[in-house]
């Protein structure tokens, strides 16, 4: 009794050919959006696009972007960690600009090629792991259809942060087997890459899982083996992996870390918001029934539950009920310390993802860095990526050695009560519970879809024994994950704009694009009619704006918004058009008490508190408009009363901006841009000293004369971190070269 011949000849292909083979499935899948009939939509059309256009245009230009000055009155952009423009994928867009807009079917393409590369690493773990190609290869296949991850297709920041845990993995089971620098190296580097994509809260719960698995194996020498030697040295290799990939990363960590003290997220979150989104326990009908709380796109949207939308792939759990039934099986068949520690990782990961539902993750809130996260909910991917790796173990056992057809039958007998449960629901038994005839119809749709699957898993999952020798047995068992996966995730990633024509030109963008010599924002948004343009839209075609999609923004900015006059607070931003309504429709009129990018004041307030400053605003009898509040005293050689003086802005690029001054005598030289460490003034070549105005703006003491002047972004934070980053790199490629050439010579 032996596995078919078709099994055995399949296990004969080369690695190569199954890595070609995991082009089907995503070719298939991605189709429409890959001959441009849909697009990817939610933050890869809102956030993701703009985001990777403006870098791409700076870049052409030989412009390394430190600011953005056109959205939300000027921001850090590189600082922003999300911006990830370092980040090698998203350095590979800089030509693809067309027209002067970044070429969506590439940032498209890019997307996509992440999910299959997570199948690829996914392929080689497994392959390490079980030591059988068809198993990993199954696994892989499950990997790139799985719900949790083609659903994030609409998030790129995330999916590229998640891809890279199954070949941190692998790295990690390399290190804890020959226990070699070399891997130190190679993790480090992953390390860096992950955090580099962009997105740290999946990153950090992939270096949780990996740090456990091999702490764990240092436990194991310190009290199995009794060889406190071998476990002190994994300990020290894995932390070297940890500080390389730091160490390489810390070009963007600085910068990030100095952002985020002066931020809205400056302080975390306390628990209730950072368990925003918790996986309800209701959510695990989803293992058995994927979409039985409805569909979200914007093609086809039947989601009835009272959740925001975005809890659709935050919860995603359904990873096919075939690989549930081998996964149970690998667990109750094997006690090896892999099943055991991923079998627990499931576990954990689960009760985690319950968040304010379970108090286990009260314990991950009080961790380091994990209190500035929400969504407790995102530890189902390590869920999925654990149950994953237990189905392959099933798989492969199920296909090697002699099914237990006890145990199988124990699993079916269950799936046979679910599927019963849900045969009930499917003829109505349970339409009482719903409120409305529309949502019971949507989950009774989707719920004899799952019957179907389920009745076909057992037939498969039952008759393995004989199902192994057929013949055509891997592409039939192939076909049917991929069909199973591909019914829950089909449809959801698609949307019908595409970004080009999304952020295309209109009247009023050319009109504010329009070469003026004139500078000033425009708000684009008001509270009864929302935004007219897309959010992000003055970073595609550079005009200045007081709205725009970044995950962190300013304190100064947010605390102005919240506290200062409304006319003020666009007067002070320098609105010169702001959006209004006239009968029942959107237009644009004109401030004509706007305020100049740049002006010249003679008299000056000094007060430090916050509340007062706003509270002067605020009186309706302070002159804001002759009179500049300064955080602390200026450089004067004597106090201004009354002059006359001229400025003009002769230059302004996205991290320099040159003026000329006029002045009969000195004043102060107000810049409406954000106050942010890292500017930098020059009079004349010489430095000058920053001070904060109106609690967010820039100023500085003018001399009596005629002036150049340039503000230049050089943070401090971003040299050091660029400084030790390159150190790091250096020291990296010392260590790889050494440690690969004696690997190469270790027997």
């Amino acid at each position: 009794m032996g596995v078919g011949l078709e099994l055995k000849k399949v296990e004969k292909y080369p690695d190569w050919l199954y890595i070609l083979f995991l082009t089907l499935p995503l070719l298939i899948l991605y189709f429409r959006v890959l001959i441009g009939k849909t697009y990817l939509w939610d933050d890869a059309l809102y956030l993701w696009y703009p985001y990777r256009h403006f870098a791409a245009s700076s870049l052409s230009k030989g412009i390394f972007p430190l600011w953005n000055p056109y959205l939300l009155g000027g921001a850090p952009f590189q600082a922003d960690i999300q911006s990830a423009i370092i980040y090698p994928f998203n350095l590979f867009l800089t030509p693809f600009i067309s027209n002067g807009l970044l070429s969506s079917r590439m940032l498209q393409i890019v997307t996509i090629l992440h999910v299959y590369l997570g199948g690829v690493f996914m392929f080689f773990l497994m392959k390490k792991l079980l030591n059988h190609k068809f198993s990993a290869f199954s696994c892989s296949l499950i990997y790139i259809m799985l719900p949790q991850i083609v659903y994030r297709s609409v998030q790129p920041i995330v999916l590229e942060s998640m891809i890279w845990l199954p070949l941190l993995f692998l790295i990690a089971i390399h290190l804890v087997k020959k226990r070699c620098w070399l891997f130190s190296v190679l993790g480090g580097v992953i390390v860096a890459l992950n955090l580099f994509a962009g997105f740290p809260h999946f990153a950090f719960m992939s270096f949780s899982l990996v740090s456990v698995y091999i702490f764990s194996y240092a436990i194991k020498d310190f009290f199995i083996e009794k060889d406190v030697k071998s476990g002190s040295f994994l300990i020290l290799q894995s932390v070297t992996m940890f500080a390389i990939g730091a160490g390489l990363f810390a070009v963007q960590l600085l910068p990030s870390m100095e952002f985020t003290k002066i931020a809205t997220r400056a302080v975390g979150w306390n628990y209730n918001l950072a368990t925003d989104v918790s996986f309800h326990p209701l959510r695990l009908i989803n293992v058995f029934i994927p979409k039985f709380f409805g569909n979200v796109s914007p093609l086809v949207n039947d989601f009835w539950i009272r959740t925001p939308y975005y809890s659709s792939w935050e919860m995603a759990i359904y990873f096919g009920m075939l690989p549930l039934a081998f996964a149970v099986y690998a667990f109750l068949r094997q006690r090896s310390f892999q099943i055991k520690f991923f079998a627990i990782a499931a576990v954990l990961s689960l009760w985690f993802a319950f968040g304010r539902y379970g108090f286990a993750y009260y314990l991950v809130y009080l961790t380091p860095v994990f209190h500035k996260f929400r969504c407790p909910a995102r530890f189902v991917y390590l869920f999925n990526f654990s149950m994953i790796v237990l189905a392959g173990y099933g798989i492969r056992d199920m296909s090697t050695n002699r099914v237990d057809k006890k145990l199988v039958k124990k699993i079916t007998i269950a799936l046979l009560v679910f599927a019963f449960i849900i045969f009930l629901f499917v003829i109505g038994l349970f339409k009482g519970v719903f409120n409305n005839y529309k949502s019971f119809d949507t989950a009774r749709k989707y719920s004899f879809i799952s019957l179907v699957i389920i009745l076909v898993t057992v037939l498969i999952f039952f008759k393995f024994e004989n199902f192994k020798r057929i013949k055509y047995m891997p592409i039939l068992l192939s076909l049917f994950l991929f069909l199973d996966l591909f019914l829950a995730c089909f449809g959801v990633f698609e949307g019908p704009s595409k970004p080009e024509q999304f952020f295309a030109k209109n009247d009023a963008v050319r009109f504010f694009t329009r070469e003026s010599g004139d500078f000033y924002r425009v708000n684009t948004r008001t509270k009864n009619m929302g935004l007219v343009f897309p959010r992000s839209i003055g970073c595609v075609h550079r005009f200045y704006t007081l709205q725009g999609l970044m995950p962190l923004r300013l304190l100064d900015y947010t605390s102005m918004k919240a506290n200062v006059n409304q006319d003020i607070f666009q007067n002070l931003y320098n609105v010169k058009y702001s959006l209004g309504i006239r009968n029942g429709s959107p237009f644009f009129f004109e401030n004509t008490d706007y305020l100049p990018r740049a002006k010249i004041y003679y008299n000056y307030l000094v007060e430090k508190e916050k509340e007062k400053v706003f509270k002067l605003l605020n009186t309706g009898e302070f002159d804001y408009r002759n009179t500049i509040i300064l955080k602390n005293n200026p450089s004067l050689s004597k106090t201004p009363v009354s002059g006359e003086g001229f400025v003009r802005i002769t230059e302004y690029k996205e991290n320099s901006i040159i003026l000329e001054t006029k002045s009969e005598q000195s004043g102060i030289l107000f810049l409406g841009e954000h106050y942010y460490p890292g500017w930098k003034a020059y009079i004349d070549d010489k430095e000058e000293l920053i001070i904060k105005a109106f609690e967010a703006f820039r100023a500085i003491a003018i001399p009596a004369g005629v002036h150049k002047v340039k503000f230049v972004f050089k943070p401090v934070s971003f040299i050091r971190g660029r400084n030790i980053s390159i150190v790091t790199l250096i020291f990296t490629t010392i260590i790889f070269i050494f440690s690969l050439i004696y690997y190469k010579k270790k027997p």
